[in-house]
């Protein structure tokens, strides 16, 4: 059915835009929104036949071309569009706005703003003693004989509307969940909030023990350093006179090969005058030769028996004090293993002992397998050349 009480929204008369009108007989379907129910003075015919306002036409359009009410593609230059003269809306018939409370008008649209302005006697206005909505003509009368004080005692009921009812539900369901909503997060922040609490309680603790174990580890290692410190002050005396009594041996073995390289050289003369007597023939020199290189050579051997009896004495104190050095290396190894946070300079001492030792006992090695190895060739080329001598003078 047409409708036949709709705002307008045509802005031919200032005043009426907006407020509801009742029209004594059905509007055309053509002028009135099918979506908003608003007469306007242009509307859009889409191809579905639906009548659409310049308003919910551009929403339509803006979301696809779509018609809001069958979701009917449309062609937005295909559409027809109707338009409403100001002079058809005028001349239709229209009720006052005070109809329901007495008010007979009825009149073209016009005229209705001018008339409810101006003539209409049918307004309405609260009692201010009851409360009641009752004709403003009338007020003073009904202040005077009719006013119910026990009814007006009774809070005035506003009006209640559907839109009011699912307004206030909604927002009813929606406090709701939002008190649910702060009960469900008050348990998880409490919670983060002991656990929060309690880090701070263990990284405090941690604090606090981490600090106590490095004042005690300074406690000890100062404790350490200061008993060993007798014991290192002894055993570097020990080191020192270790060092001393080896190099004492080895200048005694330089001695003894300084010896032994004489000895060489003289029996290298002796053996090249008996090559030279060899060469000339025998004669009575070359047997004196012979028993001077026969003397040479004996003293050459008591000579190598007591050099090498001396190298192994030698030899044997060197060894001991090498092993003294070793032990007492190894007694500042294990005074300095104990604490972990040994200082650079301990470090570096230990490095220095385990250098000297070595350069120590490579030095010794080496300056005594030299004179075996020049005693062993002089000895057998002497030999050969005595032999070789003899064999001469058999022949």
């Amino acid at each position: 059915m047409p409708p036949t009480c709709v705002p307008l929204s045509t802005e031919f008369i200032p005043g009426l835009d907006w407020r509801p009108l009742c029209f004594e007989h059905p509007l055309p379907l053509d002028q009135v929104c099918h979506v908003c129910v608003v007469l306007c003075k242009e509307t859009v015919v889409l191809p579905c036949s639906h009548i659409l306002c310049d308003v919910c036409f551009e929403g339509s359009v803006n979301l696809g071309c779509v018609c809001p009410l069958d979701a009917a593609n449309f062609d937005k230059d295909a559409v027809d569009k109707l338009r409403l003269r100001p002079g058809q809306l005028l001349k239709l018939s229209v009720s006052c706005w005070n109809a329901e409370h007495g008010c007979n008008f009825v009149g073209p649209v016009s005229e209705l703003l001018d008339h409810f302005e101006k003539e209409c006697i049918h307004h309405r206005a609260s009692c201010p003693k009851c409360h009641q909505d009752v004709p403003r003509m009338g007020l003073v009368q009904h202040c005077v004989r009719d006013c119910d004080l026990t009814q007006g005692a009774e809070a005035p009921q506003p009006r209640v509307t559907l839109q009011g009812v699912q307004l206030c539900e909604s927002l009813e369901k929606a406090s709701a969940e939002i008190k649910q909503s702060i009960t469900e997060l008050k348990d998880p922040y409490y919670g983060l909030q002991a656990r929060v609490n309690t880090v701070a309680d263990d990284v405090k603790l941690g604090h606090s023990l981490s600090n106590r174990a490095v004042t005690e580890a300074v406690s000890g290692v100062q404790q350490q350093l200061d008993k060993t410190q007798p014991g290192l002050a002894k055993l570097g005396k020990q080191l020192l006179g270790n060092f001393e009594n080896a190099r004492a041996d080895v200048n005694d073995i330089k001695q003894s090969i300084a010896e032994l390289k004489d000895g060489y050289s003289g029996l290298q003369a002796s053996v090249n005058a008996v090559t030279d007597d060899l060469k000339h023939g025998p004669s009575v020199g070359n047997r004196s030769s012979s028993d001077n290189v026969s003397g040479r050579l004996a003293q050459l051997q008591r000579m190598q028996s007591d050099a090498i009896h001396r190298e192994g004495e030698l030899l044997e104190d060197l060894r001991r004090s090498c092993a003294d050095i070793k032990q007492s290396i190894a007694d500042l190894k294990n005074e300095f293993s104990r604490p972990q946070t040994s200082s650079g300079a301990s470090k570096d001492d230990v490095k220095l002992g385990h250098s000297g030792k070595r350069s120590t006992k490579e030095a010794v090695i080496h300056m005594v397998e030299m004179p075996r190895g020049m005693q062993q060739d002089a000895v057998r080329f002497a030999t050969k050349a005595l032999e070789k001598y003899q064999v001469e003078k058999d022949i």
